[in-house]
């Protein structure tokens, strides 16, 4: 499915199939699927929430019922009808990577948050955090060891100054 329109408010597609279906002796474009709710990876009070822009690609999975109610409640329900495999009932699950999109420029071996080229990204990996990028901070910062910032340490450097109050940059 290839993604036409992504309303990030309501955190809902619109997609257009991109394989044909066989229809007696040619092959016929299926029509869009309108307001298919994007899956998220969300829990225990957090949520990894995707961004699609037109182009991308992803899975439709159409669940097995009408699934209407269990989802507006979050709990266990009877379906409102008997629908089957809907498209009603549909759910998309994006981050195909499909043919000339390459995504380079990552950390390998990490858990990496970035764009497909490797420009900005936040990585985990076994020694620690790398990040890649400009970062903006809304709230406090709070350091437990020292802090180095082009080769000078916070905890360790030290300046020279004369009697009038005046210091020299940090050593």
């Amino acid at each position: 499915m290839k993604v036409v329109a992504f309303d990030e408010s309501a955190m809902t597609v619109d997609v257009q199939p991109i394989v044909k279906c066989p229809d007696e002796d040619a092959f016929q474009s299926k029509p869009q699927i309108l307001s298919v709710p994007v899956a998220l990876v969300f829990g225990g009070g957090f949520v990894f929430r995707p961004v699609y822009k037109s182009g991308d690609i992803g899975a439709v999975l159409y669940l097995d019922r009408d699934s209407d109610a269990a989802i507006a409640g979050g709990g266990e329900s009877n379906p409102n009808t008997e629908r089957l495999h809907s498209g009603d009932d549909a759910v998309f699950i994006g981050g195909i990577r499909a043919g000339s999109k390459q995504i380079s420029g990552l950390p390998s071996g990490t858990l990496c948050a970035g764009t497909e080229t490797g420009s900005v990204y936040f990585a985990i990996g076994n020694d620690g955090i790398t990040i890649k990028g400009n970062i903006t901070i809304t709230g406090s910062v709070e350091v437990s060891t020292d802090v180095t910032a082009a080769g000078v340490s916070l905890m360790n450097h030290t300046h020279t100054g004369d009697s009038g109050g005046t210091t020299s940059s940090p050593n």
